[in-house]
């Protein structure tokens, strides 16, 4: 309300200074008009005086007659008897001249008498000139004052239309424009000092909106830039084009950084279970707890167990290996065979099953405040090439995510993985003891052998049928003790481990297929060579133990179960493999043998 009395407060000044002008115009006009008329007057009494001066100077007789004097003044202009009695303002005691010769009664009048009266009327005419010229000056004077006052009010006007201006437009325009000016170079903290509800205050209003708009905009950025992805930021409208650009932006971020926290997760935990798996390997049974247990943990599960396939069965069944956090009291199936249950159907099938819906019947999650039901069940299949290796199931209290899921999978994958290779190496090792004693009992009998021999020759003429007869059987069985190591010597070149022995002195007796592939050597160019030659290492020799030790130029370290190290092939290419030395001792001399597995086939 206060800003339109302002508005009509400039509106009403703008009149009144144009009616001020328009005034000062009327009164100027009316000035020169009075003061036209006054000029012709002045004019004509002029004419007239000369006119009277003329008759008085001109008429030769002694006597004038009147009524040759009237037609004269009458020829002469001066027909208006009456002009000097009815002027404005101008009062006589005598009559004009027209009048006195009118009143005359005789027909003539003397000179003298006429030139009184004629000197007379141009005296009234000279009266009534300074009269008219006194009247031209007040109207001047007055119009001067008139015109001061009137510049005064104009002067007025314009002082408070100029200061209304300034306060309600110079000012608030000077702030607009140093406000926009500031906010162009980026300036935000910039908002306009100025309230009013007329056009200036909306705008002002709305600038402000805007900059407040451009600081909310600002912490939604820093907020996206902090990695605070899920700051709330409400759209001005539908037409909010960077606030939603942002909000978008700020989603994809968020679904950016959800999916990266989903592959660390699955990334780290795989690296994890991996070097547990890897410690485990050489045992089956404790590769299926400390497995099964990584897994449970990691997944936060509250409970499980392991089952993996018989191999000793005539048919495919699933024997319980690992189990945990179960209620041992209840009856837990041992052995289940492919398609009974869930677990046999996750068998049979090879699919990961998993449930949200449980029967109250199924199981129970068994803890220190009793019993609940479990929110999912989740039934992994455990494969290697397609090839079922055994099946875990776990019980969760909450409902997994699929990428839970699926690391799940890929975990199962490696403990499959595992399994087999543990199988493999378990029969790796007993084909190797194995060989080793049909090597001891050849060496046993080829020594008995050259004894007879001896014995025989000593007694070659008595016993040389007998000795015929030893001999063949000895060929024998040294023709079926070749076959034996042959056939062993079979079993260790499909081996898909590299398998190498070599003496104390690290003298190399057998190199397979396999350990070939992996140092692009041929066994011609190894066999007899020092294993030092293929492997950085060295025999060390204590009160209680010898074992080998690997060495680079970083670091040592002893060669145990599965041990990680670099090596140099024939083409100097290096790669990292798993190495695991066994030793054996045969007449107080210790044979090793080195099993090594390549590190770059995938073990999941």
């Amino acid at each position: 309300m206060g800003n339109k009395l302002v508005s009509l407060k400039n509106k009403f000044t703008l009149v009144i200074t144009i009616l001020l002008l328009l005034l000062w115009g009327f009164l100027k006009d009316l000035k020169n008009e009075q003061l036209k008329i006054a000029q012709g007057h002045i004019t004509a009494i002029e004419l007239q005086k000369k006119a009277l001066s003329l008759i008085r100077s001109t008429h030769p007789q002694s006597s004038v007659n009147i009524k040759q004097a009237l037609e004269l003044i009458n020829l002469s202009g001066i027909n208006n008897s009456n002009y000097l009695n009815t002027h404005v303002n101008i009062q006589r005691s005598t009559h004009t001249l027209v009048n006195v010769l009118k009143s005359y009664k005789e027909p003539s009048i003397s000179k003298n008498e006429f030139s009184k009266l004629i000197t007379q009327e141009i005296k009234a005419y000279e009266d009534l000139e300074k009269l008219i010229e006194s009247k031209s000056n007040a109207i001047e004077q007055q119009h001067i004052l008139y015109s001061c006052i009137i510049l005064i009010c104009v002067l007025a006007s314009l002082c408070i239309l100029i200061y209304n201006y300034n306060k309600t437009v110079s000012t608030p325009i000077n702030k607009i424009l140093k406000s926009v000016s500031s906010l162009k170079t980026g300036n935000i903290s910039c908002e306009i000092d100025y309230h009013s509800d007329d056009k200036l205050g909306e705008i002002t209003k709305c600038i402000n909106t805007i900059i407040h708009n451009q600081k909310e905009l600002a912490v939604f950025a820093e907020n996206i830039g902090d990695g605070n992805v899920n700051y709330k930021y409400r759209l001005l409208g539908d037409h909010d084009k960077l606030g939603s650009s942002l909000t978008n932006m700020a989603q994809r971020l968020s679904n950016v950084t959800e999916e990266e926290r989903k592959r660390n997760w699955t990334t780290e935990g795989l690296a994890k279970f991996s070097d547990v798996l890897r410690a485990h390997n050489d045992n089956l049974e404790d590769l299926c707890i400390h497995g099964l247990h990584s897994l449970i943990k990691y997944t936060r599960a509250n409970q499980g167990k392991i089952y993996i396939v018989n191999e000793e069965a005539q048919d495919i069944r699933l024997k319980l290996k690992a189990t945990y956090a179960w209620d041992r009291k209840k009856n837990i199936q041992e052995d289940i065979d492919l398609g009974e249950g869930l677990i046999g159907q996750a068998a049979m099938e090879l699919e990961t099953i998993y449930l949200t819906d449980i029967p109250e019947d199924y199981i129970k999650i068994t803890s220190g405040l009793g019993e609940s039901n479990p929110g999912s069940i989740l039934i992994l299949p455990l494969k290697s090439n397609d090839t079922l290796c055994g099946i875990i199931e776990m019980a969760y209290f909450e409902e997994l995510k699929p990428f839970e899921i699926e690391f799940s999978e890929k975990a199962g994958d490696a403990i499959a993985s595992s399994i087999a290779s543990a199988r493999i190496n378990e029969k790796t090792r007993l084909l190797l003891d194995e060989s080793r004693l049909l090597a001891k009992n050849l060496q046993s009998q080829e020594e008995e052998l050259r004894q007879n021999t001896e014995e025989l020759r000593a007694t070659q003429e008595n016993l040389h049928i007998k000795l015929e007869d030893a001999k063949e059987e000895m060929r024998q069985q040294i023709i079926d003790i070749e076959s034996e190591k042959n056939k062993n010597i079979s079993i260790l070149e499909g081996c898909v481990d590299g398998v190498i022995t070599f003496d104390q002195e690290g003298k190399i007796e057998f190199f397979n297929k396999s350990a070939e592939a992996i140092w692009n050597v041929s066994r011609e160019n190894v066999l007899n060579k020092n294993i030092r030659e293929l492997i950085k290492m060295e025999l060390k020799i204590t009160d209680t133990d010898m074992y080998w030790e690997y060495f680079n130029d970083q670091q040592r370290k002893v060669l145990d179960i599965r041990s990680e190290i670099n090596i140099f092939n024939n083409n100097h290419e290096e790669s990292a493999v798993l190495i695991t030395i066994s030793k054996s001792k045969y007449k107080n001399q210790y044979l090793f043998t080195a099993f090594v597995q390549s590190i770059s086939v995938e073990l999941f």
